[in-house]
């Protein structure tokens, strides 16, 4: 017997001595009492497993406006619900759901490889990002960040082409003014560019922020690493600037492109003529200090096709550029071995690999290529296809043909990035 329940007793024995009754009430007082702790340890523990079977329901179905539960919704398929045990106040277990999802995949970040643009939208990989209404992409570059270099001007009104750096769902990060001249790093990391409204040459990201600028009236050409190479006509030397340490070299005017080991450096000029004969490209040594010629094609005879270099393959074994420019309709993408200045794509000046964009693939032996797929690209209504394409013009085809909607067929529906 407790010592709670001596004193009870003892408290009543000596109640009942002053009374004239017989009988034990102690030991019926004590049952009673017992009797009344056990009634009220179980309503307690009751009330205590209706508290716990109610908790997950209320998990599951908050209450509504009016004070009552909504129904359960069932968990969506991107999330897995698992019992957990939990006891409860009479040492009962429970089962509490545990809520497992799955986040969302990140977008795929943009590469040169998985991104074109169609009409007013960039696609990476499938993933449609829109521009502003009406927009025209006149070209496209991707940078390092998954963002891009864009020059575009709008399809209605007096619209001036501009460029500008945009994030990685298209929003624009660095309005770098009215399109003049730009150049982008391999990487992808810096961007050289002058507009057409002021004669300073800059240098920004990938992110849009400014690193670096000259007072210049020359036109970005490449930019390498730490430098930046700029063009001028044969009225002055062209420039080697490290933006970096603020140095500076001259090197040959007419300067277009630069190889990624700075070894070597394009040329592009024009003969002095009434225009109609074709120009001359050539490739120097930059690492002498007289610029030796490596490879010359000029004139009529050395260079027929008109080809004019914008850029050395990432191993330097091409030049990439154009040939066979009419009018800016279209354009005719070539592909010449630096080391000879041997035409290396198929194509003919009857049957012209007529196109607007391109761009030499990582292995060097294909191209893509947003292609006039006309039967007469002559005479014939323009259509626009992605195709990829070997040197030897072996193409398959990567977006369907259609029509242009710009009626002079000016503007393609397709946008390859450099």
């Amino acid at each position: 017997m407790s010592p709670n329940e001596l004193d009870l007793r003892q408290t009543l024995q000596e109640d009942a001595a002053r009374i004239d009754a017989t009988g034990d009430f102690a030991t019926a007082a004590i049952g009673l009492e017992r009797r009344r702790t056990r009634r009220r340890t179980t309503i307690t523990a009751a009330a205590a497993a209706v508290a716990a079977a109610v908790v997950p329901f209320l998990f599951w179905s908050p209450t509504g406006p009016t004070g009552s539960l909504a129904p359960a919704t069932t968990p969506s398929p991107s999330a897995s619900a698992s019992p957990t045990p939990s006891a409860t106040a009479s040492g009962a277990e429970t089962t509490t759901p545990t809520v497992t999802t799955t986040p969302p995949a990140p977008p795929v970040t943009a590469t040169p490889e998985n991104t074109y643009a169609l009409d007013d939208t960039i696609v990476v990989a499938g993933r449609k990002i829109p521009l502003e209404r009406g927009t025209v992409v006149e070209s496209l570059v991707v940078l390092s960040n998954g963002g891009f270099l864009l020059q575009s001007h709008m399809s209605t009104g007096a619209s001036q082409s501009e460029m500008e750096i945009l994030d990685a769902d298209g929003r624009t990060v660095a309005a770098l003014g009215d399109s003049g001249f730009y150049a982008v790093s391999r990487d992808g990391t810096r961007v050289l560019y002058r507009n057409g409204l002021d004669d300073t040459v800059r240098v920004a990201g990938a992110d849009g922020d400014p690193i670096a600028e000259r007072r210049d009236d020359r036109s970005p050409a490449a930019i390498v690493g730490d430098y930046a190479y700029l063009n001028a006509d044969a009225s002055q030397p062209g420039l080697e600037w490290n933006y970096v340490t603020g140095e500076t070299r001259e090197v040959p005017s007419h300067i277009v492109a630069v190889s990624d080991d700075r070894t070597r450096a394009a040329l592009q000029w024009e003969l002095p003529s009434d225009g109609q004969e074709p120009g001359c490209w050539a490739i120097v040594d930059l690492t002498q200090q007289a610029f030796p010629t490596l490879v010359e094609q000029c004139g009529p005879e050395g260079n027929p096709t008109h080809f004019q270099p914008s850029s050395f393959s990432s191993t330097g074994t091409y030049l990439i550029g154009s040939k066979f420019i009419d009018g800016g309709h279209w354009f005719i993408p070539g592909v010449f071995r630096a080391s000879d200045g041997r035409d290396m794509l198929g194509g003919t000046p009857e049957k012209p690999i007529s196109a607007w964009s391109w761009r030499l693939d990582a292995d060097e032996q294909s191209l893509v290529i947003s292609r006039n797929t006309a039967a007469d690209v002559f005479g014939g209504e323009p259509r626009n296809t992605l195709q990829r394409c070997t040197l030897g013009m072996d193409c398959t085809t990567l977006q369907p043909e259609l029509e242009l909607t710009d009626p002079l067929g000016m503007s393609p529906r397709y946008v390859v990035p450099r």
